[in-house]
């Protein structure tokens, strides 16, 4: 026994229009996010780099999270991993040492 479903009217077109990736509704352009990343990876600070591009850090932890965010959030990663010069400490480091929370073993 087969089913036969009627044909789709009227028919779709050869071509189906998308939006043009330049211009993102929620405004992360390419190249928005490039110098976010850029930023990011020359001083490990999410604010800086977000007052950098004009986008609030909302908005960029959304885009993180997403499923077409996927590059975003390795460039996010691997930005955040980078060796910064010896002056500079990890956000996360810097954090620490600010509130008087050490990791265990790492007293400075």
């Amino acid at each position: 026994m087969s089913c036969a479903f009627p044909p789709i009217t009227p028919p779709l077109p050869d071509t189906i229009p998308t939006p043009d990736p330049q211009r993102r509704v929620d405004g992360w352009s390419p190249a928005r996010q490039r110098r976010f990343l850029e930023i990011l990876a020359a001083t490990g600070v999410i604010m800086l780099a977000c007052e950098g591009v004009r986008i609030t850090a909302r908005s960029a932890y959304t885009l993180r999270i997403r499923h077409d965010g996927a590059a975003f959030r390795l460039g996010w990663d691997a930005a955040i991993l980078r060796p910064r010069p010896p002056g500079r400490r990890s956000p996360v480091a810097r954090d620490h040492g600010q509130r008087g929370n050490h990791p265990q073993g790492s007293r400075q």
